[in-house]
């Protein structure tokens, strides 16, 4: 799952070779100088081979200019070419001139690209040790920039270490590519670093996580027509279909990646998991076709005589590298040489510079230590949230089916213990006519009656928890709208405080003083929201408060004030919204499960556990996100965060 970005198609009317040279000459940057030369060779509407014939004239032609920077450009358009058409050999010995041309130029933009088409032509030679070697050199390159191609080159730095079997490595690398590309908006590079996220739970055998990644990934290739990596998606998807046993999707799937494959080592790739997937249902004539495409197509790619070329083009790299080790070795030489005059004055200067090397050194160290700690949390944390949205989806299909299984026996269990207790009432009525003096039978009744009661008592408990299910599986209908928040929070936090006082007679019997504070920004406006469904949740938080409150209240400690506090605030790109209490608090060993359904710390009968659930449904559903800060005996705070605009 690699991409080479950089080069950007353009369509033109035809130009000589002078007036290319003209604009050439006036460019001021390599990108600009690399675009003249694709620029000039897309417009004319060659197939690529016709393409790699005029490149190579040209080069010869412009060889007499001397200019190390045009022929490390050509050379450079040329690899990106033969890369295309899966001549891997080729491209590498294109990419490694250009790379020894930038060196010599000292380009380090044109050294970047150099270096990131060698570690992809190494990838798809599926040399991922070698590869790594140049993309690490590329990403120290372009650490501080933090823009597409420092994305691209994490993206094929995490492909290698996937295909290496370690994908945690791999989590390490594309999470900050996957954030490049989310602040860009770029849905075609975010293409292929999700979809390499996906690859890493897929070599790691989570198919659960895997499957919508790729899946993901796949409906961004089609947005931006990316006919090799809609190829690589089908391809992991026919290779997750054939793991998981289900052999009919795996030849669907390996049947798509042919049909978009335009590179060979796509093409390759599906023609392995069709064969094989055949393999597992004995279609003898279909293994044996696709075996031999596989092989032919394999052979032609991966030959001897190539693999000799790659060791050749690796060697002469060494040699590049030997020589510039050498000419170092000499300048130090005679940089003793000279320091002997002043050796005394040098030994200071020496240990100078090695106290503050080893000192930037160790610092370095700790901020890439605290980094790689803070990337590997940011990861967990983005992955406890996927699986959290993933059984919240699963739940809701599940309890709206047994909910509405249970609603109608549970509505003749509350309805007939209603009409028993009736009809037993109206035997008593008739043996005081009848003046019938039996204790047991009175006795009976009283029993009946008693254990009616109790079955419509906790029918009509089982009847709430029913409709919470309902509540919660449901798909909201409600249309959006501009709402003024401030408005919204103060109408339901009225509602819930009435709410409280005619629910709870404790707070009317004894008159428990509930300070309610508000601080509510006034540049909050209008956002874009459900208001019914928002208003459900800032119902839930603040009656939750009360009832923290109130039982906290209830335990009469000397000089205790129960207090809710409410406010809003306006920030650079959301809406925050906070519900605070100094009730009970919350035990920090059940923090993690709050939101999850069915979980309550309310006595039974007093909640179902769907609220907070449910809030939490609302809040993300909204693109925002919802938290809760807590200290048990103290008092608890709800921190909800709205985004200003909608999210796409």
């Amino acid at each position: 799952m690699v991409t080479f970005g950089f080069l950007n198609c353009y369509t033109s009317s035809g130009q000589d070779v002078n007036k290319l040279m003209q604009e050439y000459d006036t460019a001021k940057n390599t990108t600009s100088k690399t675009d003249i030369f694709y620029k000039y060779y897309s417009s004319s509407g060659d197939s690529v081979p016709e393409m790699i014939i005029k490149l190579v004239n040209l080069s010869n032609q412009l060889k007499k200019k001397k200019d190390p920077t045009v022929i490390a450009i050509i050379d450079l358009v040329l690899a990106d070419k033969y890369s295309y058409l899966g001549d891997y050999t080729n491209s590498l010995r294109y990419s490694i001139s250009s790379l020894k041309n930038f060196e010599d130029v000292k380009d380090s933009l044109g050294i970047i690209r150099s270096l990131f088409l060698i570690g992809n032509s190494l990838v798809f030679s599926k040399n991922y040790d070698q590869a790594l070697i140049y993309l690490k050199k590329a990403v120290i390159l372009t650490e501080n920039t933090g823009d597409i191609l420092h994305a691209d080159i994490l993206n094929a730095a995490a492909y290698c270490m996937v295909m290496l079997k370690k994908p945690d490595s791999a989590f390490v690398y594309i999470k900050p590519a996957i954030e490049i590309g989310w602040r860009e908006k770029d849905t075609a590079s975010l293409a292929y670093y999700i979809g390499t996220l996906g690859e890493g739970y897929l070599a790691n055998k989570n198919y659960d996580l895997a499957k919508p990644l790729i899946n993901q990934s796949f409906q961004y290739s089609l947005q931006n027509n990316m006919k090799d990596l809609l190829a690589n998606n089908s391809n992991d998807l026919s290779q997750l279909y054939y793991e998981t046993e289900v052999f009919d999707s795996s030849i669907y799937y390996a049947r798509k990646g042919i049909y978009y494959a335009g590179s060979r080592a796509y093409l390759l790739d599906a023609y392995e998991w069709l064969y094989k997937s055949f393999e597992k249902q004995e279609q003898k004539d279909s293994v044996s076709k696709y075996f031999r495409l596989a092989v032919t197509l394999r052979d032609s790619i991966f030959s001897v005589e190539k693999n000799r070329t790659v060791q050749s083009m690796n060697f002469q790299q060494q040699l590049w590298e030997k020589e510039n080790a050498q000419n170092l070795i000499r300048a130090q030489k005679e940089f003793r040489y000279k320091l002997t005059l002043y050796i005394s004055f040098g030994i200071v200067i020496i240990i100078l510079i090695v106290a503050i090397l080893l000192y930037r050194n160790s610092q370095q160290q700790k901020k890439s230590k605290h980094q790689i700690e803070k990337a590997y949390g940011d990861l967990k944390s983005a992955q406890s949230q996927l699986i959290q949205s993933e059984k919240m989806a699963s739940l809701g299909e599940l309890t709206a089916g047994i909910a509405h299984e249970i609603q109608n026996p549970l509505n003749f269990v509350n309805n007939f213990s209603e009409v028993n207790k009736e009809l037993v009432e109206e035997l008593k009525i008739k043996n005081e006519k009848l003046k019938i003096e039996d204790d047991e039978v009175r006795e009976l009744l009283n029993d009946i009656t008693q254990n009616l009661e109790k079955i419509n008592h906790h029918g009509k408990r089982a009847d709430a928890i029913v409709k919470g299910m309902l509540q919660h599986s449901r798909t909201s209908s409600g249309q959006k709208e501009l709402t003024d928040i401030n408005a919204l929070c103060d109408e339901y936090l009225r509602l819930a405080y009435h709410g409280f006082r005619a629910k709870d007679k404790s707070v009317n019997a004894v008159p428990i003083a509930i300070g309610i504070k508000t601080d509510f920004d006034p540049t909050v406006g209008k956002i874009t929201v459900v208001p019914q469904d928002i208003g459900r949740v800032m119902l839930n938080l603040i009656n939750n408060a009360f009832f923290a409150v109130g039982e906290k209240a209830k335990l009469k400690a000397a000089g205790y004030m129960p207090l809710i506090f409410m406010s809003t605030k306006r920030k650079r790109s959301n809406i925050e919204l906070r519900i605070e209490d100094n009730g009970t608090g919350i035990p920090q060993k059940i923090i993690d499960k709050i939101f999850q359904p069915f979980f309550t710390t309310k006595p039974t009968g007093q909640g179902t556990g769907l609220g907070l659930s449910l809030a939490y449904d609302i809040v993300r559903g909204h693109g925002g996100e919802i938290r809760v800060e807590t200290k048990e005996g103290e008092g608890s705070k709800f921190i909800l965060q709205l985004p200003l605009q909608e999210n796409v």
